[in-house]
């Protein structure tokens, strides 16, 4: 795909909040075209050297130009918006050079003369990223639950495992907020969910891409038209809805045994059932990291080294208003950083909701119910 480099900062001061507002502001190189590398380290080092800020320099959000890119429909006020997860570079070099306690590098680009293509944190590594990697260690959780809920249990296959070259080893709640969403739209609730995972297994790069009628004239090959650097794994995965309305969780039920997908992999062997002061299923069940709040980064990767705290995404900080686009999703359109949480296992579960925190950005958070 070609598609015009990203300029911007998110405008975040709530500290639960994982994302590049942590870190001081950096400019890269990020070009167009590889043979520009050389001209854009330039000028990226000169901003940086002189500490400009986006409003000396100017901030860069372009029109979608290639019609490919991801467009997420998120819900928005009262409507939807088209919205576009852009990794930052800043919190991928961070991380790079970060001694994390479990990670995995990951191959983003396996041609290296390519590298340059993706920003200079990607082409210094050549082509590797390091990601946070989430295991699922101790003990699940297993217990008296005193709330009325509906459980949908299902063996998830090839679900996706990595989170916008951040993270990898357990589903985003992203994801999981979009699943549970189209349960929204079927019921026309608003519903609260907790979600849990076990028994993971091997975790797989793959490389997805939909074939185009071109062919390569040396091989004879199809080429890929749009490659997705996935991690994916199978896993059984529970997701617990909050209700105590018998009629309601009825029309969950119904509308959970019509979910079919769930972060981009298949679900089979599904079963929903109303529970109430019941014991939960042993899982590892996602809960906020114990009301974690810090405005460094420090803070966040200490948590992560020393407290066993997992790194999951939980949102998009929009780095504008959304607006009509040519080549949007007929809904108006904006680029987003995306944006994580620290998250524990191992407890009984929390409630997560789809929130508008700190004005710009759309988050699934804990409920404290």
């Amino acid at each position: 795909m070609k598609q015009e480099p990203i300029r911007a900062r998110i405008g975040v001061s709530n500290p639960a909040i994982f994302g590049s507002h942590l870190l001081p502001l950096t400019y890269f190189a990020a070009p167009f075209s590889a043979a520009d590398i050389r001209h854009e380290r330039e000028q990226a080092a000169e901003a940086n050297a002189q500490q400009l800020s986006l409003d000396e320099i100017g901030i860069e959000l372009p029109d979608i130009e290639d019609g490919r890119i991801k467009q997420l429909l998120v819900p928005y006020l009262n409507d939807y918006a088209a919205v576009t997860p852009v990794p930052s570079l800043a919190v991928m070099k961070a991380l790079n050079e970060e001694k994390l306690a479990s990670h995995h590098w990951h191959c983003l680009q396996p041609v290296g003369a390519a590298a340059s293509n993706h920003g200079d944190p990607i082409a210094a590594k050549r082509g590797f990223i390091k990601l946070q990697h989430n295991k699922c260690t101790g003990d699940m959780y297993s217990g008296r639950f005193h709330k009325s809920f509906v459980l949908f249990t299902a063996y998830a296959q090839n679900i996706n495992m990595s989170a916008c070259y951040v993270s990898m080893g357990l589903p985003a709640l992203t994801g999981i907020g979009g699943a549970v969403h189209v349960l929204e739209r079927e019921t026309g609730l608003a519903l609260s969910f907790g979600f849990g995972i076990k028994n993971i297994e091997n975790l797989t790069h793959a490389s997805r891409g939909a074939n185009s009628h071109r062919t390569a004239l040396k091989h004879q090959k199809a080429m890929p038209m749009v490659v997705s650097n996935e991690v994916t794994s199978n896993a059984e995965i529970a997701i617990i809805i909050a209700c105590d309305d018998a009629d309601k969780a009825q029309a969950i039920i119904a509308a959970c045994d019509k979910l079919q997908r769930l972060c981009g992999g298949s679900l089979f062997e599904q079963q929903a059932r109303f529970v109430s002061n019941n014991d939960l299923p042993p899982y590892f069940w996602y809960a906020q990291f114990d009301d974690f709040e810090s405005d460094d980064w420090r803070g966040y990767i200490t948590a992560i080294n020393q407290r066993s705290a997992k790194l999951v995404q939980s949102g998009y900080a929009l780095l504008e208003q959304p607006r009509p686009k040519k080549l949007a999703r007929n809904y108006p359109h904006a680029w987003a950083e995306p944006v994580f949480s620290l998250i524990k296992l191992g407890s009984p579960p929390d409630f997560f909701r789809l929130e508008h925190v700190d004005g710009n950005c759309l988050m699934w958070t804990s409920t404290g119910e």
